[in-house]
């Protein structure tokens, strides 16, 4: 998810009421949003008694305490700088604004209406689902009347079935119903930044055509390297696009979302391309033949911990919780070699190459990105650079801010030498902005994959959790104009550029062939140009050392 950084500590809140927000017995739940300029946060906070309760805002679960003051009322978050927000109650509904350190913001939030406690299970799904029919609209602005109308339509039948359906069916009809806006960031939350669904005991990659066995559990290690041609009878191809409705995209981004809902039981149950969860026979072409087998489902580890299904690629990358096997390779290709690190660069001298690798759009424990981007701003002018290969096939987003201005330096210190971004299925979101940076700039050569979402998209946004399921929702409420198209009605823009396309110049997809040996095919087209670069200006063989940073 793109995102901008919120201010550094949130919210004390002053309302001009007697405390009608939590004399009642059960908790008070109030949501709203927190204005920033174009950009709207939300948040929410629930009143557990008279004195205490606790916000959710930004992933953030902050503890507040109320202080009274004659008839008026604050609320302050525990921490050493506590911020207020200072507002004005009519009926279900306070304004105000948001006082942090020095700075102001508008806000505004509702009493959320309170629920009975469900009786039985259908009552609470049906209190989830009406929930969400309700919300959702509200919330995200990716919706076209067509699409608020087509929700609205499919949110009534699913509700009108829910008493009939199991929870893995309602689970996969609302993630499909949630994704019919066709806008990527809009989606239910099933896997990949929470885990609310058990895993079979293999995990898997498209290279290209080919579904291959990249990591399983010591039971199952023979099957690693092998091919899934089949599961429950289906081909692959035909179940990667059953999953495909469950989340929105482009073909690039629903090809790495299958790597993680093909494995889940749930939802091939939920897609009835199984007929029950706990036993669905996959079928594999291994090099000793093809294989029949019934896999079980591993026990759920439900988690709110972001995963990429590209660390599985990695034969290093180690998950001691999860205790799967990979697939050794012949060697280990640049881009894998640190999965653990949101950036990192290496010099290879003996190419005067060199190569940035940025995964997230994130903050890293050992080094912040300014001091890393000093360091690599400074390779980049001090060393004998004459190539420099910007890799964020594997960016998955994260904060653009951060990497904003790092950018831009890095343009600036690049001028004369052959620039590459390497982008992939996996370019996304904040990712997707960072080789957008590059493409406006026209210096680039661009090789890969396409990345996983249009030019124009709405990202931002928040998440809102069902109050019996506990399920989570992302809506997005912030729009990104990187093409040249205008849109007036989404004006104005949260980031705007003006693209033709960000289709690779020159296509590199690695067959299972090439990951097994180690071989990258969009570094070897790098290597390939600065071979023939070298064999133009000199005879002599390219030497063989590296220097790592």
């Amino acid at each position: 998810m793109v995102w901008i950084r919120p201010a550094s500590r949130w919210l004390v809140f002053f309302l001009v009421s007697a405390c009608a927000l939590c004399q009642s017995s059960r908790p008070e739940r109030w949501e709203g949003m927190v204005h920033q300029g174009t950009y709207e946060t939300f948040f929410r906070m629930e009143f557990d008694s008279p004195q205490h309760g606790q916000l959710e805002i930004l992933g953030q679960k902050i503890p507040f305490e109320v202080v009274r003051k004659g008839d008026q009322l604050e609320i302050r978050t525990i921490e050493s700088k506590p911020s207020i927000f200072r507002g004005e109650r009519h009926a279900g509904r306070i304004t105000g604004e948001v006082l942090d350190e020095g700075s102001s913001r508008q806000f505004w939030m509702e009493l959320e209406p309170p629920l009975p406690t469900p009786r039985d299970r259908a009552e609470a799904w049906a209190q989830d689902l009406s929930y969400v029919a309700r919300k959702l609209p509200q919330l995200d602005r990716s919706f076209t009347p067509e699409t608020r109308e087509k929700f609205r339509e499919v949110m009534v039948h699913l509700q009108h079935d829910a008493p009939k359906l199991d929870d893995p069916h309602i689970m996969v009809n609302l993630a499909k119903a949630v994704a019919l806006p066709g806008n990527a960031h809009t989606r239910l939350y099933l896997v990949r930044a929470r885990t609310v669904v058990r895993q079979y005991p293999v995990q898997i990659w498209w290279f290209k055509k080919d579904l291959r066995v990249v990591r399983a559990t010591p039971e199952y290690a023979s099957l690693l390297g092998c091919e899934v041609t089949a599961i429950g009878g289906h081909p692959a191809i035909d179940v990667r696009a059953r999953v495909a409705p469950m989340y929105a995209g482009s073909q690039s981004w629903t090809d790495y979302v299958s790597t993680y809902t093909i494995p889940s039981a749930e939802i091939l149950y939920g897609l009835d391309l199984i007929p029950a969860m706990n036993h669905a026979t996959w079928t594999f072409r291994c090099p000793a033949g093809t294989r029949s087998i019934a896999l079980d489902p591993l026990p759920l580890r439900k988690s709110d911990r972001n995963v990429e299904s590209w660390w599985n690629l990695a034969p290093q990358y180690s998950d001691p919780k999860q205790q799967f096997v990979p697939l050794q390779l012949t060697s280990l290709p640049l881009y894998l070699r640190h999965p653990e690190k949101n950036y990192w660069f290496e010099y290879q001298e003996d190419k005067q190459l060199l190569y940035f690798q940025f995964n997230r759009a994130l903050e890293q424990a050992d080094e912040t990105l300014r001091d890393f981007g000093v360091r690599l701003e400074a390779a980049l002018r001090e060393e004998k650079v004459h190539t420099f290969v910007i890799d964020l096939r594997f960016n998955t987003g994260g904060n653009q801010d951060l990497g904003r201005g790092l950018m831009e330096r890095l343009q600036a210190a690049s001028e004369g030498r052959n620039v590459y971004v390497i982008t992939g299925r996996a370019t996304f979101s904040a990712g997707i902005f960072h080789a957008a940076q590059w493409k406006q700039w026209g210096k680039a050569t661009f090789v890969g994959e396409p990345v996983g979402d249009g030019l124009d998209f709405w990202s931002e946004g928040g998440n809102f959790s069902l109050p019996n399921s506990g399920l989570v929702v992302h809506f997005a409420n912030a729009f990104h104009s990187y093409s040249r198209k205008e849109y007036p009605d989404r004006k104005p823009y949260f980031a705007d550029l003006g693209l033709d396309t960000l289709a690779p110049d020159h296509a590199a997809s690695a067959s299972f062939q090439d990951y097994q040996a180690g071989r990258d095919p969009a570094m070897d087209f790098v290597f390939s140009r600065i071979a023939a670069a070298h064999h133009a200006s000199s005879s002599q063989p390219l030497a063989k050392s590296h220097k790592f940073r």
